[in-house]
């Protein structure tokens, strides 16, 4: 931020009229001073003459358990007037949303569904049906629809591996700049990876696992352990006519919990040996695949205290777990607020929300964050 804004903004701050502050040059002189050897309050930002808070200031901000929607308007509407491109303002539609500042979350995203971007026209859309004005919300759906790449199907380079061994990542799409999408299925020294894909009937979750478990399975350090809990039973077709399932259940509650106390015996026999936090194909991984996961979870009690454990111990000993269900409401784990926690809460796990029900919940997740035991932490 330029200095010439600190110098504008900072007083605006000050609770009380009577404090007698320092001289700005005496302000700015504290704030950039180094203290303890370590950092000053402020650092030099990525432009000249601009300045950046020291990156332990926002980070104990971000663990405090203080509503976002304390930030004064004026930093928000300043905010906005700075937002140099595309990005900012994406980044600033989302930190205005998370805080409950929807119209400066509406400003943000105006400019970008205005000029084709369907990703923020969707947003707006769930914005003006949270707030009751339905046709506002049909109109930014029409530009939603004009938008090529949101509408269609993203593209994946099936030419190129799906599967990377330096970093563990899978590639499961493209960037509307052609940039390769990934995420980390295993993360080199540290273990497995989990996650859950969240979102409505029809917007791609079961796509996006395939990838997932396809490019898993392309590295040769993976066994795929899948149960598919939806009606159509239909979803690991195509894994199950290439013959790279090795354990499959279908919704048979029996051989599923037969499958994931298998798991949690393998992942305690692991723990106590060691040597499995890096996958290898003489020491294969397991992922556990599990369509519509939320039928298991109010089928079985037992079912969602098992995944539960998974979560929670299998990084290290090569067993992982990925989760299709169609929102993070308590029902969706079969009313069990500490898988829904563990889910929602723990940033070491992946969350993929889709859809038009996707920015909710991704308001939702800093809600369990905040009480992640509770009953219901909406109320």
């Amino acid at each position: 931020m330029d200095v010439e804004i600190l110098q504008e903004l900072h007083t605006r701050y000050l609770p009380d009229a009577s404090l007698r502050p320092e001289t700005w040059n005496e302000a700015v002189a504290w704030a950039t001073k180094v203290q303890y050897g370590v950092s000053g309050l402020l650092v030099p930002g990525e432009y000249e003459a601009t300045w950046r808070a020291f990156d332990y200031l926002p980070d104990s901000i971000s663990r405090n358990k203080k509503d976002y929607g304390e930030i004064p308007d004026f930093i928000w509407e300043e905010s906005l007037k700075l937002c140099p491109d595309e990005d900012d303002l994406w980044r600033m539609g989302m930190s205005a949303y998370m805080a409950g500042k929807n119209q400066f979350a509406i400003a943000a995203w105006e400019p970008l569904a205005e000029r084709g971007n369907g990703s923020a026209a969707s947003n707006l859309a769930v914005i003006f049906n949270e707030i009751g004005d339905h046709e506002t919300a049909q109109y930014w759906r029409h530009i939603e629809a004009q938008d090529d790449f949101h509408s269609a199907t993203i593209p994946v380079d099936t030419s190129a591996p799906l599967y990377d061994p330096d970093s563990g990542e899978v590639t499961v799409g493209e960037s509307r700049d052609g940039e390769r999408l990934r995420i980390a299925v295993h993360k080199p020294g540290v273990g497995v990876r989990h996650g859950v894909i969240a979102g409505g009937k029809g917007v791609g979750k079961s796509n996006s696992m395939t990838l997932i478990l396809l490019g898993a399975f392309s590295s040769g350090k993976y066994l795929l352990w899948l149960m598919d809990w939806s009606p159509e039973q239909k979803h690991y077709d195509p894994l199950k006519k290439a013959g790279v399932i090795d354990w499959f259940t279908g919704n048979n509650t029996e051989r599923s919990l037969g499958m994931l106390s298998a798991a949690v015996r393998i992942l305690e026999f692991r723990k106590g040996k060691g040597g499995y936090v890096d996958p290898t194909p003489e020491k294969p991984a397991i992922v556990i695949g599990v369509e519509e996961a939320h039928h298991l979870f109010n089928q079985s009690a037992e079912a969602a205290s098992l995944c539960l454990q998974i979560l929670r111990e299998g990084a290290d000993a090569g067993v992982s777990i990925f989760l299709t269900i169609p929102n993070i409401a308590l029902e969706s784990f079969g009313g069990n607020a500490e898988l829904r926690a563990e889910v929602a809460a723990n940033d070491k796990h992946w969350k993929f929300f889709m859809g038009a029900a996707g920015l909710p919940m991704l308001r939702d997740v800093t809600q369990i964050k905040r009480s992640p035991t509770s009953g219901d932490p909406f109320v």
